[in-house]
C-alpha cells in the first residue's frame, strides 16, 4: 500500500492492485459478447465476483480487470473488500 503515491488514477484512487483480492456484490456469470459498460449480471446463481489480485497472488492478477467468481462463504487470508462511496 502507497507504493505509488504520485501514482493514482483519473478518478483519485490509489492502490487498487496487490492488496487484497476485492469481493464484489455483483453474481458471477459470464460476460456478454457485446462489450458493455457496467454490465448487468445474473439475478440469480451461487458466486459472487471477485476482483484483482492480492498481496500473494502472481503479478498479472494484480489488476482490477481480473475476476474470477467465488461462493459467498469463502475465507482466505487475501481476500477482504473496499469501502467506498
Amino acid at each position: 500500500m502507497g507504493s505509488f503515491r504520485h501514482d493514482r488514477s483519473p478518478f483519485g484512487v490509489f492502490d487498487l492492485a496487490g492488496n487484497v483480492r476485492e469481493w464484489v456484490a455483483d453474481l458471477y456469470g459470464p460476460y456478454s459478447p457485446l462489450g458493455q459498460v457496467d454490465p448487468r449480471g445474473p439475478s440469480s446463481g451461487t458466486r459472487r465476483v471477485v476482483r484483482g489480485g492480492g498481496w500473494e497472488s502472481a503479478v498479472w492478477f494484480c489488476q482490477a480487470a481480473w475476476r474470477d467468481g467465488l461462493p459467498p462463504a469463502t475465507r482466505q487470508r487475501s481476500l477482504g473488500f473496499r469501502l467506498a462511496r
